[in-house]
């Protein structure tokens, strides 16, 4: 009975939170990526996401049964932090998991995002750890999701069964699946470079590094949500050394220590920290209250603190109402862009958005003309560069996030005209 009133207040109390917010970045890199596929286009070979496929097809499959919708997939995470928290729960055997997730939980990344998918494929791999074909189908599909995450996953499923043999039964199904649709489309080695070689790249490259917080009395609550998971880790890395664990306590240990580490770098900041951070609860005592109270109280001061998404504003200010959204200032300037959009353009007729707002191809209905939907500095290498030049010769009208020193920048002042300007975005038009 305390477990269905614990969900219940957390089916509400993230539902409250699903329609909040809008990020022209990375929700719109999502939805526009499942946009793409749900037109019939395919991932890697005719869009770029650097992701494993398979939010792309979970999104886009919705999109195809449902129709294309910014609150389908906010009512997707609300179902899927429902069934992390039931999770956290069977795999601790006790509320306090589930209960510290209500304050760490779906609100702090409202939309579908690949990490959330790989918690929960994580915890149901562990929680059928019991029965091998399944923990290992359960793995496979957490692959699909985020490579670094599915990895760990894997590596903890082959570690803690009983039968290797029935683990990678299951684990292969969806991933041998996988290889042959994007093999028999033509995309597989897209795919292999882009998720596998570029990602590298990017990591070389320091695109996705952020430093570590120092640690000073100012900063002690960030301090804290940075450093506190390796003093937990290391309590239990000392006292399995010392045999003082169960076999469950150990396999729940090997999950949510190479989960949680796998995901730490190289994106160490806060929003993508805190997304893996829930896999650290089932390690947590209900004993333990005088650190359940403050985690807690800190979960919930991220959640209505911190910039939304990472940009946008928190939530106290997300005010506005634009359609059936709840969004600060900034998104509605982002509406104005694309009713603007609407305007100046005949339907279907393709558009290009620099750097990074793909949010913007989703909303007005007008695709990227380019395989692309980022260009910063870093991004794209030469030849990619003079494919995504060659592509602007089919486009009209680009909108401008903002400045940077690269000849995708240099082409689009030199080769279309000031427009309109809307917040952030400048609207330039072909001269």
């Amino acid at each position: 009975m305390a477990v269905f009133a614990l969900l219940l207040v957390t089916f509400i109390f993230f539902l409250f939170f699903a329609n909040r917010g809008l990020s022209v970045h990375d929700e719109g890199y999502i939805l526009d990526a499942a946009h793409r596929f749900f037109q019939g286009q395919v991932p890697y070979r005719d869009f770029w996401i650097i992701y494993p496929p398979g939010i792309v097809y979970l999104l886009g499959s919705l999109f195809w049964l449902f129709g294309p919708n910014i609150l389908l997939g906010r009512f997707l995470m609300v179902l899927v932090g429902l069934a992390i928290s039931y999770l956290l729960y069977k795999v601790s055997r006790s509320l306090t998991p589930s209960l510290l997730f209500l304050a760490w939980g779906i609100p702090h990344l409202n939309f579908p995002w690949p990490a959330w998918f790989s918690l929960l494929f994580m915890l149901a791999s562990l929680a059928s750890v019991k029965s091998p074909r399944l923990s290992g189908l359960f793995a496979g599909v957490g692959l699909l999701f985020k490579q670094t995450l599915g990895i760990a996953i894997v590596i903890a499923a082959l570690i803690s069964t009983s039968n290797r043999f029935k683990l990678i039964q299951g684990l292969i199904l969806p991933i041998l699946a996988t290889v042959l649709v994007l093999a028999s489309q033509g995309a597989l080695d897209e795919f292999v470079h882009i998720t596998l070689i570029r990602t590298l790249e990017y990591q070389a490259q320091g695109l996705m590094r952020t430093d570590w917080p120092e640690f000073n009395l100012i900063n002690l609550p960030k301090a804290f949500f940075y450093y506190f998971p390796f003093i937990l880790l290391g309590f239990y890395a000392f006292k399995l050394l010392r045999h003082q664990l169960s076999r469950h306590q150990i396999i729940v240990f090997i999950y949510v220590s190479l989960f949680f580490l796998a995901g730490y770098r190289p994106t160490t900041d806060i929003l993508h920290v805190a997304l893996i951070y829930p896999a650290l609860f089932p390690l947590i005592k209900p004993k333990w209250i005088l650190l359940i109270i403050p985690l807690f109280i800190l979960g919930l001061a991220k959640l209505y603190l911190k910039p939304y998404a990472g940009f946008e504003a928190a939530y106290p200010q997300q005010i506005y109402k634009a359609g059936s959204l709840l969004v600060d200032d900034r998104a509605l300037h982002l509406f104005q862009v694309t009713q603007y959009i609407n305007r100046r353009l005949k339907p279907g007729e393709p558009i290009f958005v620099y750097f990074y707002a793909p949010m913007i191809y989703f909303i007005s209905g007008h695709s990227n003309a380019t395989r692309f939907p980022m260009a910063q500095t870093g991004v794209l290498n030469q030849v990619e560069t003079q494919e995504l030049i060659q592509d602007l010769n089919t486009v009209n009208l680009v909108v401008l996030q903002s400045r940077a020193d690269t000849v995708v920048y240099d082409t689009l002042m030199t080769e279309f005209a000031f427009d309109r300007q809307f917040g952030d975005y400048q609207v330039r038009v072909r001269l």
